[in-house]
């Protein structure tokens, strides 16, 4: 989900189904069409928290990933790059800044300038990618940030507009 939020109130919403377990679909059938290997959904998790990124970062490392061979069935082992999943990523989170410039488009003007000066804050599980908020700052030429506790913005969201109430 992309909103624009002024005075505790939502402005302008849009969503689009690209979230986590899209991102995780994205890598295994890029291992299955690159590698020939199929791998569960556990592995597909497991290769977007460890080596996924949208830039590149220090220390960057290789993982092995095994699965099955979709050819003989048998089990193998491939060893995947961050340089490989960042290009997989890259493509659904291309989708979520489309989406973004279109919400920011038909933003009110008033607070256009709000955005510009405070910039966007990225919240959910998409936030733990690394180097996602250098990567939608560099797009977007917005000042952008990851949310204090991402996984939890709704949650606390929720619970400070209710005790509003």
């Amino acid at each position: 989900d992309i909103a624009v939020l002024a005075s505790g109130d939502i402005v302008l919403s849009k969503s689009i189904k690209v979230a986590g377990n899209y991102l995780n679909d994205e890598c295994q059938k890029f291992i299955r069409s690159q590698y020939g290997l199929e791998v569960g959904s556990k592995t597909a998790e497991s290769i977007k928290v460890n080596v996924g990124s949208l830039t590149k970062y220090p220390d960057e490392r290789r993982m092995k990933v095994y699965g099955r061979d979709v050819v003989s069935g048998l089990p193998r082992e491939i060893e995947i790059t961050p340089e490989e999943v960042r290009e997989v990523l890259k493509v659904p989170v291309s989708r979520i800044i489309d989406l973004t410039v279109q919400v920011l488009e038909e933003t009110p003007p008033e607070l256009a300038g709000d955005i510009f000066r405070n910039g966007i804050t990225i919240c959910g599980g998409g936030a733990l990618i690394r180097g996602i908020d250098k990567y939608f700052a560099d797009t977007l030429q917005l000042p952008t940030k990851v949310g204090e506790q991402p996984l939890l913005a709704v949650i606390n969201g929720t619970k400070k507009f209710e005790s509003e109430i």
